[in-house]
């Protein structure tokens, strides 16, 4: 159930990128939201330049209240001290939060997340799905409507299975369509096998689920273009709100922290990502060695 949003800031031209976002997501709900700020370690900083880090942070934090407006009535604001990463991923599992939003931005002509590594720490490490909004998306997210229609891309049912509920979850809140789409060339591109499972196969289950939760589901394959280019344009051409898709970087993060095809689609969106690192190849945060050893 998607009750409480954790939400990283680190400057107010990015909170500008992903507020407009929450706030569409949480309107009229009682979803709480945690604004969060990472400082670095001050214990050795000169009184003056703490005293100023404080008010950045400060302002930081209230001009997203502020910008939430009746939106931020269930806010609160965090302050943490300490790597980014593990200061994120620590307070999103002591919440628990069921989603971590995060805004993206250009870097060197590659659209890297939240200073990249600090995305891909977080999204190595927990096991919280990420809502992630690109660059391209926050100069017309003020325009756009409700969520209306989500494009949630196939390979592989058992993994689909955990980004799932929060699927179910957002189309229940806005009565929107979900497509269901599988992109036979793409995946066969991505696992790296000729042993794929038909597309009626793999979308059956899910179809299922979701029409038993009274969402509208529409069923669409291909077997043209390569899977993110694909994915891509069928977002432009159905005129996409949110593209929900699990990731799978391999073990070492061989194929990249968000797995070639997540990756290139995030590289390329034009709406936001909804995202998993799936367990299976998940890197375990410090803290989770800690408690489960």
């Amino acid at each position: 159930m998607l009750d409480k949003v954790l939400v990283p800031l680190d400057r107010v031209e990015f909170a500008e990128q992903i507020l407009p976002r929450i706030s569409q997501l949480v309107s009229g709900t009682d979803i709480e939201i945690t604004l969060v700020h990472v400082l670095q370690d001050l214990l050795r900083a000169e009184p003056a330049k703490t005293k100023s880090v404080l008010d950045e942070a400060h302002q930081l934090l209230d001009h997203a209240v502020a910008r939430l407006g009746d939106d931020a009535k269930h806010a609160k604001c965090e302050l943490r001290m300490g790597d980014t990463v593990s200061e994120i991923c620590k307070l999103a599992m002591l919440l628990p939060a069921a989603l971590i939003a995060m805004p993206t931005h250009a870097r060197t002509g590659l659209d890297r997340v939240f200073h990249g590594s600090i995305a891909e720490g977080v999204l190595r490490k927990s096991t919280v799905p990420m809502l992630i909004s690109p660059a391209r998306d926050a100069q017309s997210t003020d325009q756009r409507g409700a969520i209306r229609r989500i494009l949630f891309p196939l390979d592989d049912t058992d993994m689909a299975l955990e980004l799932l509920p929060l699927v179910e979850h957002i189309a229940s809140l806005f009565d929107a369509e979900v497509f269901l789409y599988h992109d036979v060339r793409g995946s066969k591109e991505d696992a790296g096998s000729d042993e794929l499972r038909e597309p009626e196969m793999l979308f059956e289950p899910l179809r299922e689920r979701l029409v038993s939760k009274g969402v509208r589901v529409t069923v669409e394959s291909s077997r043209l273009q390569p899977a993110a280019s694909e994915i891509v344009k069928k977002a432009h051409d159905l005129d996409i709100d949110l593209v929900a898709m699990v990731t799978h970087g391999r073990s070492g993060l061989e194929r990249g922290v968000f797995g070639s095809v997540t990756e290139a689609v995030l590289r390329h969106s034009r709406c936001p990502v909804l995202t998993k690192h799936t367990d299976r190849y998940r890197e375990k945060s410090d803290t989770e060695r800690f408690v489960t050893g």
